[in-house]
């Protein structure tokens, strides 16, 4: 486990760290970035015949470390509560304690539990199985039709990591397992309290990052061993950092939206509608501010990360899909000779969303901040998270629309994780404009 963090982490400061001192934001991104760096890396590798263990992190922790020098990045970490007062520090204290203990029991959850869902089992650990033991091109998983159970064209971001863990730890355990879910956790509480506590403070940055790592419905998938907490995180990280590339502009922060979103997309097929969403609202944002000189720097790097994704993107035409091929059903007759669905859809959303012991009060808290923020209409910045929130959840209405399975089994079973997908943003935007605190100069010029 060891050396897969050490992977994780230096090739994402490799693309998130400058010469200035790692904030706690920055090292959250560099989690996120070192997931989507180290997969799809080595999916390539498997490409080529290798499979993911020690020698193809090694390879990776290294040349992460060999351009951190050559960035001469500055690889020492401003302390969460540096340069505050007593009652502040003590409150940033109790956040630490607090992730740990939550850390502690998705640790002790997996133990005891070990893997008990079926999509864990069926899918996410098949798969790792399979790509620990054969590289990607010759296996014969891929193609197997007897195995649609396990939804054969799945991308891979899990797999590969879980592979590289198993045969790195030569313990493929749900204990062992954890470890990998134990840094998401830290990683998502990480951008959340950097990203608050810049314009809230210390207590509200604590209280938003323990918001999101205690919510019931995070503990329930946290320790479940499937790819809807990873996707929620790296769902974070992408958004995030796209709604900070467009406040200051810096060149960084697109560099971490785009592999962030790569990561996305390698890790649930529910990516592929944030490939066209998130750049593309991005791009109407700086359209309507007339910022026509980012457009360019955007379009550059989208097209790198789809040109990285360019393989798997080959790779996964060819696969087999027997259960879902929602692309082909999404269509305008389609969507509404299935209208009669909405209603229900809609009605099982608010009821989950208004289930109180599996999302405490965040919808009572995205409520008020909406109501504090009303007057607020013309601030597209301000309203670029929940817009593209319900974007995302709009995608996953339509899917629901058209799939034919039925709905009283499909729902129950659905829609807390997809919520849950997008919880995240939510609690950050709630915690970073429930304050009163107007905009900083500098993003207020930039959205006048």
């Amino acid at each position: 486990m060891i050396l897969l963090l050490a992977t994780l982490l230096i090739s994402g400061l490799a693309i998130s760290a400058t010469k200035r001192p790692i904030t706690v934001e920055i090292l959250g991104y560099a989690i996120a970035c070192g997931h989507a760096l180290t997969a799809v890396a080595l999916f390539l590798f498997s490409c080529a015949g290798i499979l993911p263990g020690p020698g193809p992190l090694l390879a990776l922790c290294v040349l992460g470390g060999i351009v951190c020098y050559t960035r001469k990045v500055q690889l020492s970490i401003v302390p969460p509560a540096a340069q505050v007062g007593r009652c502040s520090r003590g409150i940033a204290t109790l956040g630490i304690l607090v992730v740990l203990g939550a850390a502690a029991v998705l640790w002790y959850t997996a133990y005891v539990c070990g893997i008990r869902y079926w999509d864990a089992l069926a899918i996410w650990c098949l798969k790792a199985n399979v790509l620990a033991h054969e590289p990607v091109l010759t296996s014969g998983y891929f193609q197997d039709t007897t195995l649609s159970f396990s939804h054969l064209d799945y991308p891979l971001l899990v797999p590969f990591l879980l592979a590289a863990l198993a045969n790195t730890a030569g313990d493929a355990s749900a204990f062992q397992f954890a470890d990998l879910y134990v840094t998401q956790l830290f990683g998502t509480a990480a951008i959340v309290y950097g990203i608050v506590r810049s314009r809230a403070g210390i207590p509200l940055g604590t209280l938003a990052a323990l918001t999101v790592v205690t919510l019931p419905t995070a503990q329930r998938w946290l320790p479940a061993l499937t790819a809807d907490s990873t996707f929620s995180f790296m769902l974070l990280a992408a958004a995030s950092a796209f709604w900070q590339w467009q406040r200051s502009g810096e060149k960084r922060m697109l560099a971490i939206a785009m592999v962030c979103l790569a990561g996305v997309i390698f890790t649930k097929n529910e990516g592929m509608a944030v490939l066209l969403l998130l750049p593309g609202g991005t791009a109407v944002i700086c359209g309507l501010r007339k910022q026509w000189s980012r457009l360019r720097p955007l379009a550059i790097g989208y097209g790198l990360t789809l040109l990285a994704l360019t393989p798997w993107f080959i790779f996964r035409s060819d696969l087999p899909r027997t259960h879902e091929n929602y692309a082909s059903r999404i269509s305008v007759t389609n969507l509404l000779d299935h209208s009669d669905r909405l209603p229900h859809v809609l009605v099982a959303f608010a009821r989950e969303a208004a289930t109180w012991t599996h999302w405490g009060l965040l919808p009572v808290l995205a409520l008020v901040t909406l109501a504090l923020n009303a007057r607020r209409l013309r601030e597209l910045e301000l309203w670029w998270i929940p817009l593209f929130v319900a974007s995302v959840l709009g995608v996953y209405i339509a899917v629901i629309l058209v799939t034919p399975w039925e709905l009283k089994h499909l729902l129950p079973n659905l829609s807390d994780r997809l919520l849950l997908h997008v919880a995240p943003l939510v609690v950050l935007w709630c915690g970073y404009y429930c304050a009163s605190h107007p905009s900083p100069p500098e993003l207020a010029d930039e959205s006048s």
